[in-house]
């Protein structure tokens, strides 16, 4: 094959096209007959179009004619010296599998063609179908398998090439989750929409639970998936009482782990089975002889984390309650449908915590709920996407050209210029190019870029975005370059705000927050900007014309007032907010367990992920400095989206959890109308990102912060705070009942400290308390409990990881890796000790758990947070250090084991009076209008 991306010999080139009903070809490098998705697309052709198959094995339907590949071939052989030496071109033209479709694909003539994942992409493209091409990506193919070194190295940045010179081109493209879409959206720059796998809506209604409740898990046998954590968990529910009967249907990729799994259940006296797979078509009928269906699977790569699998929709389609590990994609379903519950982490006591939440009624409601669900999360719901996606391309060539190429990007740019003057055509093509995909590892681009940062205006201003993100996305971003950048960029955009170009200079603005915001700079291992040094932090911002406006200039006020409360119902509260919805769940699920006292008032709730909107309706950071310019030249507010709009017209209440894009996008919607109470409430990670800056709090009725020292800091940026009327601290919902001491003879000389390997706990600090304890007492120990390093830590991170592990080397056995544990009360009722060494928090609950448990607090005055009042604001001063020395201090101080009852019953009893649970329901059930 030539060397160039996309181009065949021309024998293989053909614009005309198939008489009749469109030709359209279905282009999948995988067994046709058993990939569900492709079988639902050709399904969903099939009445429309002339249907023509091309991958492995048999003919996937009889009404499609089909190409079958040679059996015998690899799909992903790939060309090594080509792909070590970057000749990605010449490494994908000869793959075997692509060589063997592109010669039996030869001389055929289509209209559309779907290709199916991104390996398939420049092979569709070189095929020049008359109308276009619309790519299907099964997953995200440049970290597909992250966790492996040689992927990382050689073949993700071949998928990347993909990406960038090939799907980039196509003329639709779709993917399997609202994740995937927007990691897509945001790293290559192409509008991805999302066809979920979602199976065929299956007739059925939901029946009661059984007893013992019956769990069902399907699916492959596969060691990463982590199956044991769900078994684990069953048996120890088993164990407590509980009345389960577990199976696991399972096909056997692995055979030896299969067997390893039967052995695991055997002493469970049946009650865990692992049982042979069953046919798919019969699998419905099946899973609806169930009552839960159970998922659990670690997510230590992005794909894992973003899995929306194929099991989930069956689930629902058997009208099922759902029980899962934490998983973005999944979560945001079951939030919004209220199809089951999350367990707080991916282990076997998290797990096991959420099925002992699984009584009859809340297994019935979500069964309910799943029947409820089930038409809209069907594939007959999600299919017609794919049609009306390949109507509207080839209604676009209709109307624009008959025998239409694919443009490269340059060309495309090019055309869309058409319409600026000459002298302003070229920088126009210019700054498309350094926006979307400017390849910066290589060092013609690299120095291309840099001479156009010296160019004036928005292409200069683009070039020093584009030169500035790049080393930041890679963790190697210096402060002082991207200070200049964000200069550069807000003084071109004050120029487009000059020449009234809002949606310019809102564009550009965006850059600066992106850089200046840049999670390596504020959530790295040191100091971040923003707490270090904040008035030079915000300066530049607050220097630029455009920076005043969009943080500074107060709103207008709009009248708006809430309807008043109906008195003859329950007061309805919509919760809105995004993957995370542990701390809101806690507000919920106590004020539900509450009796109505006198005075209360009973809730009914909702929850709405904003992430659940189509991609055109969701928030983006983009999106927010267009609303935002808007409100503050013009104060025009954004029209709510339909689905949206449904539920507020449902609510009195709108909660909005976390501070982040949610907030700041809801702030700036048109909700005038449906006459409701909007109430948000911040946490500790909201102050270091840009969205408390481009909030209209004036639209906000109450505000509620998680600590004093996280308000102080949000005051300092987002001068608009003033404007909302209502600012207070509520304290986070916590139940400590679990928490009681134990002690013993070693626990004078046992610390622990609750989440250590993310950098903003500063395990390092920890571990230098230690050696200052252990050189003077051997016996003192350090147990750390929580996520455990990453065996590959981003870059950023990488030498802090490495000073760590070196840290807990030296250690030895006086530090303790304990990772997730189910038994926390336990370990820290014989503790002596808790640890915060955070170098920032809001609250950080885990010393609250341990003085509730009688140990003794440590808290460092977290460093990043000191000049806010920082932890003082949360806890007694007696607990705070400032430093290793002054921490190791305080523990030897109370190495007698009287001394050391006697400081843990002191902090018990403050935490007792601090945390009362009935005084901090009242204090929701007032901002929430349950109580007066």
């Amino acid at each position: 094959m030539p060397d160039a991306p996309f181009d065949l010999p021309e024998t293989a080139l053909s614009t005309s096209g198939a008489e009749g009903r469109p030709h359209v070809l279905v282009l999948c490098f995988s067994p046709l007959a058993r990939d569900a998705r492709v079988l639902r697309q050709i399904d969903a052709l099939l009445p429309r179009y002339e249907v023509t198959t091309c991958g492995y094995g048999p003919a996937p339907r009889a009404g499609a004619a089909h190409v079958r590949l040679p059996d015998g071939l690899t799909a992903w052989k790939l060309d090594r010296p080509a792909v070590m030496l970057r000749r990605f071109a010449r490494a994908y033209w000869r793959q075997e599998s692509v060589r063997a479709a592109a010669e039996a694909l030869r001389g055929r003539q289509f209209d559309l063609i779907l290709a199916d994942d991104v390996e398939t992409v420049p092979l569709a493209l070189s095929l020049r179908p008359r109308f276009g091409v619309h790519a299907d990506l099964h997953e995200y193919s440049p970290l597909l398998k992250e966790n492996l070194p040689q992927w990382r190295l050689f073949v993700a940045p071949y998928m990347d090439w993909i990406c960038r010179t090939a799907v980039a081109r196509a003329d639709a493209v779709t993917t399997v989750a609202a994740g995937i879409a927007e990691e897509y959206e945001r790293r290559f720059g192409f509008d991805c929409r999302v066809i979920t796998n979602a199976a065929p809506f299956r007739e059925g209604s939901p029946t009661a639970p059984a007893s013992p409740l019956r769990l069902v898990h399907s699916g492959a046998a596969m060691p990463d998936r982590e199956l044991e954590v769900m078994i684990d968990a069953v048996q120890l529910r088993l164990d407590a009482g509980q009345d389960l009967q577990f199976d696991l249907y399972l096909t056997p990729n692995t055979p030896d782990y299969v067997a390893a799994l039967r052995r695991r259940c055997a002493g469970s006296g049946g009650r865990i089975r692992v049982l042979d797979p069953v046919p798919h078509a019969e699998l419905a009928e099946v899973l609806a002889g169930y009552d839960v269906g159970l998922f659990a699977c670690p997510t230590t790569t992005f794909s894992l984390r973003h899995a929306l699998p194929n099991k989930f929709f069956d689930y629902i389609q058997a009208r099922l309650a759902i029980v899962i590990s934490p998983s973005v994609e999944m979560e945001r379903l079951l939030a919004a449908h209220d199809l089951g519950v999350v367990s707080e982490a991916m282990d076997a006591g998290s797990f096991a915590a959420a099925l002992a939440l699984l009584t009859p009624e809340r297994v019935l409601r979500h069964k309910r709920a799943a029947d409820a669900a089930a038409p809209l999360l069907s594939a007959e719901h999600e299919t017609p996407k794919l049609l009306e996606s390949l109507r509207r391309i080839e209604e676009r060539a209709r109307t624009h050209s008959p025998a239409r190429a694919p443009l490269g990007r340059a060309a495309a740019l090019r055309a869309r210029s058409r319409d600026l003057p000459p002298l302003r055509r070229w920088p126009a093509i210019a700054q498309g190019l350094l926006l979307r995909s400017l390849p910066l590892d290589v060092p013609l681009a690299r120095g291309a870029a840099r001479a156009a940062r010296r160019a004036p205006g928005s292409l200069g201003a683009r070039a020093a975005f584009a030169l500035a993100h790049a080393p930041l996305a890679a963790g190697e971003g210096a402060p002082l370059e991207v200070a200049a950048a964000v200069r550069q960029i807000l003084r071109a955009a004050d120029a487009q705000l000059r020449r009234g170009r809002d949606g310019s200079a809102a564009e550009l603005f965006d850059l600066a927050l992106q850089l200046a915001f840049h999670p390596s700079l504020q959530s790295g291992a040191g100091a971040p900007p923003l707490a270090s040094d904040p008035g030079a932090f915000l300066a530049p911002f607050e220097r630029s014309t455009v920076g005043r406006l969009m943080i500074e200039r107060p709103d207008p006020e709009l009248s708006a007032q809430p309807a008043p409360p109906d008195p003859s119902r329950p007061r309805r509260i919509l919760v809105l907010s995004h993957d995370s919805w542990t701390f809101v769940r806690r507000v919920q699920e106590g004020l539900e367990s509450r009796t109505a006292e006198a005075g209360g008032r009973r809730a009914e709730w909702r929850t709405f992920d904003v992430t659940s909107l189509p991609p055109a309706q969701r928030p983006s950071h983009r999106a927010i400095a267009g609303m935002r310019m808007a409100f503050s030249r013009r104060g025009l507010l954004a029209p709510v989206p339909s689905a949206l709009a449904e539920q507020l017209e449902w609510a009195d209440v709108v909660l909005i959890e976390w501070g982040t894009y949610p907030l700041a996008w809801f702030s700036l919607l048109d909700t005038a109308r449906f006459g409701i109470e909007t109430i948000a409430r911040l946490h500790r990670f909201e102050a270091f990102t840009p969205y408390p800056m481009l909030t209209a709090f004036s639209r906000i009725d109450r505000l509620r912060f998680v600590s004093p020292a996280v308000r102080a800091q949000v005051e300092r940026m987002a001068p608009r705070l003033a404007q909302c009327a209502d600012v207070d601290v509520i304290r986070n919902v916590h139940d400590l009942s679990a928490f009681a001491p134990a002690k013993d003879a070693d626990s004078p000389f046992t610390i622990v400290q609750i989440g250590w390997a993310p950098p903003v706990k500063d395990a390092l600090f920890a571990l230098d308390v230690l050696a200052r304890l252990r050189a003077q007492d051997p016996r003192y120990r350090l147990l750390l409990l929580g996520a455990e390093l990453p065996a590959v830590p981003e870059t950023r991170h990488r030498d802090w990881a490495a000073q760590v592990r070196a840290g807990l080397d030296q250690a030895g056995a006086g530090a303790e890796v304990l990772g997730f544990r189910d038994d926390v009360p336990q370990i820290l009722a014989r503790a002596g000790f808790v640890l915060s060494s955070s170098r920032h928090e809001g609250t950080h609950e885990s010393v609250a758990e341990g003085a509730a448990a009688g140990c003794v607090p440590v808290v460092r005055d977290w460093p990043d947070a000191s000049a806010w009042g920082g932890a003082a604001t949360i806890y007694p001063a007696q607990w705070i250090v400032e430093d290793a020395e002054e921490a190791a201090q305080r523990i030897l101080a109370h190495r007698d084991p009287e001394a050391l009852e006697a400081a843990g019953a002191a902090a018990r009893e403050w935490m007792r009076a601090a945390r009362d649970p009935d005084e901090i329901a009242r204090e929701y059930e007032r901002l929430l209008g349950l109580r007066d």
